[in-house]
């Protein structure tokens, strides 16, 4: 058996650089649509979606947050919610 090479489309959208290009464009404009991020990168929104799930982002309320929190981020997260309670309680 021999190694030939394959016609048709290469299976490479989900390689470090396409998951780096994705992580970049989101931490640049975290309103970035997948749509427009796969028509810069030249890829399938599909394989935009999956290399969104691979980097573990999700869409919350149209902007993509890492799923897990950093430390600081939690931190920062309980102190601006604490600001927000007290507005909200001083009417």
């Amino acid at each position: 058996m021999c190694a030939t090479a394959r016609s048709g489309r290469s299976v490479t959208p989900t390689d470090k650089s396409h998951q780096q290009s994705v992580e970049e464009m989101i931490r640049e404009n975290h309103l970035i649509k997948q749509k427009d991020t796969a028509l810069k990168l030249g890829i399938s929104k599909e394989r935009v979606d999956h290399i969104i799930n691979l980097l573990g982002f999700q869409n919350f309320y149209v902007r993509w947050v890492p799923q897990k929190l950093a430390d600081e981020m939690k931190v920062e997260r309980v102190t601006v919610s604490r600001e927000l309670l007290g507005h909200f309680e001083k009417g």
